[in-house]
């Protein structure tokens, strides 16, 4: 492996915890840090509870890539992966807006917690991600030449 690869590691190990860690807390925002609206008299559940549904997958998938991440840390996976990570988070932020949606009462519980608790979590994620991506295609370039390098000095 290059010395390139392997100065990566330790700074692509922060970004994996941070991509679990992330990954988590949107899997626990809409039952338990910023609950969505409870269910209906009937027993039946308002939009904003399968929003909630959505988010927790999204954040599961999120909170796996995580520690894939962790594993792999190499810098062409790690680009791959958070260049996934961008879309990932992307669809957490589109989901309570756009997809799905929330309550359309502004004052439901929903809208007032939850809805601005995605918001954060989903635009940190995009950002890490767009931050690893931009450490990682350097050092991408770096091994590039290198090989590059190596292949020409051995004809």
């Amino acid at each position: 492996m290059s010395s390139t690869g392997e100065n990566k590691k330790p700074i692509n190990l922060i970004f994996g915890i941070v991509f679990l860690v992330l990954g988590v807390i949107l899997f626990l925002i809409p039952g338990k840090i910023a609950p969505v609206c409870m269910p209906m008299q009937d027993g039946g559940f308002m939009k904003c509870h399968w929003m909630g549904e959505s988010v927790k997958a999204i954040g599961a998938v999120i909170a796996v890539y995580g520690a894939v991440f962790i594993l792999f840390r190499k810098s062409a996976a790690a680009t791959g992966i958070a260049l996934s990570n961008i879309a990932l988070g992307v669809l957490a932020f589109l989901m309570p807006v756009n997809i799905i949606g929330t309550c359309k009462m502004p004052s439901m519980h929903c809208n007032l917690h939850t809805k601005p608790a995605i918001f954060l979590v989903a635009g940190l994620y995009i950002i890490v991600s767009l931050i690893c991506v931009f450490v990682n295609a350097g050092g991408l370039k770096q091994e590039k030449s290198v090989s590059s390098g190596n292949t020409e000095e051995s004809r």
